[in-house]
């Protein structure tokens, strides 16, 4: 009953004294959900299961069904971005959970209506302030060399949108933004990648700032900003057209950019609005680090001389401790690709073979691999691939980034354990050794919580799915606990599918009254709820 009448007095456009709410455009009805899997180390004193999940009814083998996920704590409502519907699902968490989560649609396009010399082309991120009382939404403009937009609703105590939005001004591409803590301000990760082909015309990356208590928007390029020589500069490029801002974490003060195709985080100062410089993340020496790299149809972990991964993270986070600055980084990889083959605008760094591009490693099926021509500060004697398969730790210095922990070979390790038939499989296929000539498991975003008297870092696999837990007290010395998975291999896309975005809910916000994961699934369209329980 309740759930009914609450879903059908939004839709009625429900008015509450002059605050009027705006209108949702679609229901998702709930849907039955199976429990997943929980593999712990023995040492484990974290219980994982599957409590629910919303469903969007459908799925895609190109993803973006649910991307991004953020939480209102004050309303217990769930926000979710679906770039496939173009929509913000809401998603009531604070409803009868015995079954599964409804939610509710609304078309960010029609929503924003017609904006003066804005096109609009995408939406590509959403957060909820530190008081839930705004929600900020990245659109990005139709034309790849056009800036994009943000747009903050302010939300109702129920957390529904209310009208009258306000608009901000953005740099090309936004793709990632975030609140200050203190609700402030909001920082946008402007990617500005060359989606017409390298040789046409490439974007200017950047980052936007936000100030909510004048309504000024101030872009700030890479224009003469320090990078060390770690940093992936290709040859003929100036930073501001190179550097592609990705994500973005932040305190009151001080940001932290991820620049994946870059490997690079950029710090920037926000109280004067500049970068402080940009450091490279460094490389994983798969001749000590063992990878599965053969597509063959088996499980074979090993070593690789001569064979790097460039870390390239796509989500970081960020967690103070001791009066140090940790950041923690989701090491994917990312290649770049832009325009159509056969053209003089086609460009990709990709090298599709079984031979890396400089012919000194060979192996059995064909490889991925980072074509280093265009990277003068690489070693062209050796042999790059995409991501290094693992999560990382870097320490903030005045020197830059310092590596303190990696988890090394322990992604490709445990799933071969917990799901042998289907290790390195994709998000399109439950096919053992599909994904290991190309990134493995494909970390893809990272959070953290604290759990009880410990600190937890998790990392969704975007490919094989599920999340990885360790326990990142000690951030020199992690350890693995948990890896869940509420995936259904017996078919191509079944149960949860590709984590896009995560997001911990402590248990003193949680519905539940119980810590929380939200995992939001791009593949299967599913955002599943994880319980998390400390047995100590």
């Amino acid at each position: 009953m309740n759930k009914k009448f609450v879903i059908s007095a939004i839709l009625a456009g429900l008015t509450l004294g002059n605050i009027s709410n705006v209108q949702a455009q679609n229901i998702y009805p709930s849907r039955d959900y199976s429990f997943g899997k929980n593999f712990a180390a023995e040492n484990s004193n974290l219980d994982i299961s599957l409590y629910s999940r919303f469903n969007i009814g459908t799925q895609s083998t190109k993803g973006g069904l649910i991307e991004i996920v953020a939480y209102n704590s004050s309303a217990q409502v769930a926000y979710a971005t679906s770039g496939v519907t173009g929509e913000i699902i809401v998603v009531p968490m604070n409803e009868n959970f015995a079954n599964a989560y409804s939610g509710i649609g609304y078309n960010m396009e029609e929503l924003v209506g017609n904006i003066e010399g804005f096109e609009y082309g995408d939406m590509s991120s959403i957060a909820v302030n530190s008081t839930n009382t705004q929600i900020a939404v990245a659109l990005q403009a139709n034309g790849f060399n056009d800036n994009g937009k943000v747009v903050v609703f302010e939300l109702d105590n129920n957390g529904f949108l209310i009208n009258n939005p306000q608009f901000f001004d953005a740099g090309k591409q936004p793709d990632n933004l975030i609140f200050t803590p203190d609700g402030t301000k909001i920082l946008v990760a402007n990617e500005g990648e060359p989606r017409n082909g390298m040789l046409d015309i490439d974007p200017e990356g950047s980052v936007t700032i936000i100030d909510l208590t004048t309504n000024e928007a101030t872009n700030i390029n890479f224009d003469g900003v320090y990078f060390d020589e770690k940093v992936l500069l290709q040859n003929g490029k100036t930073p501001s057209e190179d550097f592609e801002p990705e994500y973005i974490v932040t305190t009151n003060d001080t940001a932290y950019v991820a620049l994946q195709e870059n490997n690079a985080i950029a710090i920037l100062d926000i109280n004067t609005n500049s970068f402080k410089g940009v450091y490279g993340l460094g490389l994983q020496d798969f001749g000590k680090v063992a990878l599965d790299l053969e597509d063959d149809g088996e499980i074979n972990i090993k070593t690789f001389d001569n064979v790097y991964g460039v870390y390239m993270p796509d989500g970081i986070e960020l967690f103070e401790l001791e009066d140090k600055t940790y950041i923690l980084t989701a090491n994917e990889g990312d290649g770049r690709e832009w325009g159509e083959e056969d053209t003089e605008n086609f460009y990709t760094n990709e090298h599709k073979s079984d031979t890396s591009p400089t012919g000194n490693v060979t192996v059995n099926g064909k490889v991925t691999w980072f074509n280093p021509a265009d990277y003068e500060m690489l070693d062209q004697s050796k042999a790059y691939l995409y991501g290094s398969r693992s999560f990382s730790i870097f320490e903030v210095t005045d020197n830059g980034m310092e590596l303190v922990f990696d988890s090394g070979s322990g992604f490709e390790i445990i799933t071969a354990q917990a799901v042998p038939e289907h290790f390195n499989s994709s998000n399109t296929n439950s096919t053992l050794d599909d994904r290991s000539g190309k990134k493995g498991p494909e970390p893809e975003d990272v959070k953290i919580g604290q759990i009880g008297e410990n600190i937890y870092a998790f990392v969704g696999l975007e490919r094989v799915s599920g999340v990885m837990v360790y326990n990142i007290t000690d951030p020199h010395n992690a350890t693995f606990t948990n890896y869940f998975t509420s995936r259904d291999y017996t078919s191509a896309i079944g149960g949860d599918v590709s984590p896009e975005g995560l997001k911990f809910v402590p248990k003193e916000q949680s519905p539940t009254g119980t810590d929380i994961l939200l995992v939001a699934n791009e593949g299967s369209g599913t955002l599943a709820v994880y319980e998390l329980i400390d047995l100590q």
